[in-house]
């Protein structure tokens, strides 16, 4: 009987606020009851600390999701040991690599090879008279083919003397590659070998004989000696650019340490603001510029040179290296290619240390007579001994991750700075919908004008003045 007679509670919006601060996960919202339990001080106090870690929240929330969604990443470098490491490819030129026999004693061919040289232009350097039937009648303006390259150059089975690779003699096989410095060798440029040595001891070890008593024409550079590249097998290299000199009569010994580099594709940004290219394995950025600068060649001078695979088996004649292929790539490098490359979203380069020496030394210099049957003479004019070796069998990898693993690592964020601040909780949230649903239903309710409702299991009435508003 008593339940009959007790008045129903009446909907106000006190009524749904005094419920949901009573049974709230939200840290601190139990002390604002606008006066009525404490002084309206403290509950003015309260209210503004809430607000002002709640404004706090939604910006680091709102910075957090904004940081989400622009892909971040951070970077590692770690150390890895390898019981055997692959060895790099090494691509070695010889820069007096033109045979000068094979030409006529003619000094408007030493004048041609002379103004092809990569100098700055004197006075005297007078452009080739090519309406001189001299040209037409040692083939100048003829479209060349590879035998003509391999025709004009020294001889790489003399250029190569002796190599050995862990102390096992012509164990690293060479093959013979056409560059922008002309015809140079390369070593391991196929099928790479691995090997479980490091040190100066080990690895690559070659004598090479430049050649220098003969007469020969320079391609590009103004010295003698070698230009060596260690570089990836994926990897196109244009020798001007890249790679060491080594002087004749001299030992080199070059230290080599491993490096790897791998980045996240899109829609990670590497590089800062690029786009890294996975999309074939053998992709690299140097073949990308070796293609482009060879396609650039052939548009501007409709023939490309020996350093580019020739799809018609012809190459450029002299005449248009001279007066075409030549400046134009002397251009492309001076003014920097247009050509758009992406970095490989995955690399291997090498560090190299270099060191040298007199070779050979005056007591060596009498028992390498026999070893390479060549005067002492000779030997200490022409010769250079190259060493090639790991320093250790590490390899250094730079690699980027993702800052977010996956949508999970943005919840426990985001879930981290709402307990941090508020104390709050899913369930927490869940109670704060419940409230707004309720207000909501207090005003459709006052919209209506009903003048019974259920809240909480309880009828309640509006009085009238409510059913007035």
């Amino acid at each position: 009987m008593s339940d009959k007679s007790e008045k129903p509670k009446r909907l106000t919006f006190a009524n749904i606020w005094d419920d949901y601060i009573e049974s709230t996960g939200f840290h601190a919202v139990n002390k604002i009851n606008f006066g009525r339990k404490h002084p309206l001080a403290r509950t003015v106090f309260w209210i503004v600390l809430w607000l002002a870690s709640a404004t706090y929240l939604i910006y680091i929330v709102t910075t957090e999701l904004s940081s989400y969604y622009s892909n971040p990443t951070f970077t590692t470098v770690s150390m890895r040991h390898a019981e055997e490491l692959q060895f790099p490819a090494i691509t070695i030129c010889n820069l007096s690599t033109k045979n000068r026999s094979t030409f006529g004693d003619d000094n408007r061919t030493e004048h041609y090879y002379y103004g092809i040289t990569r100098i700055p232009k004197p006075a005297e350097k007078t452009p080739v008279n090519w309406s001189d039937p001299f040209y037409s009648t040692e083939g100048f303006f003829d479209e060349q083919t590879i035998e003509d390259l391999y025709n004009e150059s020294k001889q790489l089975s003399q250029f190569i003397e002796f190599h050995e690779f862990d102390l096992k003699a012509n164990y690293l096989n060479y093959t013979p590659v056409a560059t922008d410095l002309g015809l140079c060798v390369r070593f391991n440029g196929g099928s790479p070998v691995t090997t479980p040595m490091f040190g100066g001891l080990y690895n690559l070890h070659v004598y090479i004989d430049l050649l220098l008593d003969d007469d020969y024409y320079p391609e590009n550079y103004l010295s003698s000696g070698l230009k060596v590249a260690v570089h990836d097998q994926n990897e196109d290299v244009l020798m001007v650019n890249n790679g060491f000199l080594v002087p004749p009569a001299s030992e080199a010994s070059v230290e080599i340490t491993r490096k790897q580099n791998k980045y996240l594709p899109s829609p990670y940004k590497a590089f800062e603001n690029n786009i890294c290219e996975e999309s074939a394995s053998h992709y690299s950025e140097s073949k990308c510029r070796h293609d482009c600068l060879r396609d650039s060649i052939m548009q501007k001078c409709g023939c490309v040179d020996f350093m580019f695979e020739s799809p018609t088996g012809k190459y450029c004649s002299k005449e248009r290296y001279a007066e075409c292929v030549g400046p134009a790539i002397w251009d492309i490098l001076q003014t920097g290619s247009k050509c758009i490359c992406p970095f490989a979203c995955q690399s291997t380069t090498y560090d190299t240390k270099l060191s040298f020496g007199k070779f050979p030394s005056d007591f060596m210099s009498k028992s390498l007579v026999k070893l390479l049957n060549e005067t002492e003479e000779h030997i200490k004019k022409n010769y250079v001994s190259l060493r090639i070796y790991y320093k250790n069998l590490q390899t250094t990898i730079t690699e980027q991750k993702p800052k977010y693993e996956n949508a999970g690592d943005i919840f426990s964020n985001v879930g981290g700075q709402i307990g941090l601040f508020l104390g709050a909780s899913i369930l927490t949230v869940i109670e704060l919908g419940e409230f707004m649903l309720f207000v909501m239903w207090y005003f459709l309710v006052n919209l209506f004008k009903r003048n019974v409702v259920v809240y909480n299991g309880n009828k309640i009435c509006l009085s009238k003045q409510e059913q007035k508003n």
